[in-house]
């Protein structure tokens, strides 16, 4: 019996381009919530970012496990954070001022993230939908605040991925560096993964892994689709993910996961798989 579904956000519940959650996807998570299962994005996004996503109706996302498990909610109430030291977000500004075209990004309280590092440099690809839909502050300096949400951004075009991890592994060996999307690292504790916050989520809900379906399609989202056995991949997904993946639907751009999401609702609270389960 499925009591709770996770999802990846950008490219799984969220196509690239849009800049809300469609109407057919909420009224899925409203149909797994009215039927007694618990919702929740599984993202690298901050918490306080999704609420501009589910603008349609915020209500049904008071549970999530966002900043790659570094925060993790449930009933609107944090159970878990974990904040990066100030030393540790000065030695990855260091590291990224030898480099051309790669910053910082810190979100805190304040919805707009601190870009440090680009104020002399395009930054126009920045203004992507759904890159930073609160906007952003360019600024130089760092600023003084609890952060559980760090990343990089950086211009692929001009440098190879590979070679900027590396320099940020040597930099600072205490933290992960994982390229989840182009011009993008999520930043995280070494060996910490969004599996780290799904074992608290089951802890707080008492429920097993038998009792999940998970829903991805990046290489920040293949932890959990290896560590839990009802585990989809979306069409778009990365071969790794594809791969590892036990399910598998269509694309994101088609809202499969939302018709996965009412196939689960169809059958809750009874022993019956979902549709796609049974392909």
């Amino acid at each position: 019996m499925i009591k709770l579904v996770l999802s990846d956000m950008d490219n799984t519940l969220l196509p690239f381009g849009d800049s809300l959650i469609s109407e057919e996807t909420i009224c899925a998570i409203r149909r797994l919530i009215a039927a007694g299962i618990h919702f929740a994005p599984a993202t690298g996004r901050g918490y306080a970012d999704l609420a501009q996503f589910f603008k349609l109706d915020p209500s049904v996302v008071t549970t999530a496990i966002t900043c790659n498990a570094l925060e993790v909610w449930l009933d609107n109430t944090p159970v878990f954070q974990r904040f990066f030291s100030q030393e540790e977000l000065e030695r990855i500004a260091r590291c990224l001022s030898t480099l051309d075209d790669a910053a910082l990004v810190i979100t805190g309280a304040d919805p707009k993230p601190w870009i440090i590092g680009l104020q002399k440099a395009d930054t126009s690809r920045l203004d992507s939908p759904g890159a930073f839909p609160n906007g952003y502050h360019l600024t130089d300096t760092i600023p003084e605040v609890q952060t559980l949400n760090v990343g990089v951004v950086f211009d692929s075009n001009r440098m190879d991925p590979k070679d900027v991890q590396q320099k940020l592994a040597q930099a600072v060996p205490s933290l992960d560096f994982l390229y989840t999307y182009t011009d993008w690292f999520d930043v995280t504790p070494k060996g910490w993964s969004k599996v780290d916050g799904v074992h608290i989520l089951m802890d707080a809900l008492h429920i097993t892994e038998d009792e999940i379906v998970v829903f991805g399609d990046g290489i920040n989202d293949l932890s959990l689709i290896r560590a839990l056995p009802h585990s989809v991949a979306v069409a778009n997904a990365v071969p790794e993910v594809a791969a590892a993946a036990r399910y598998h639907i269509g694309k994101s751009s088609e809202y499969a996961v939302a018709l996965a999401c009412n196939q689960i609702a169809d059958v809750a609270g009874t022993d019956v798989l979902p549709e796609f389960m049974c392909l």
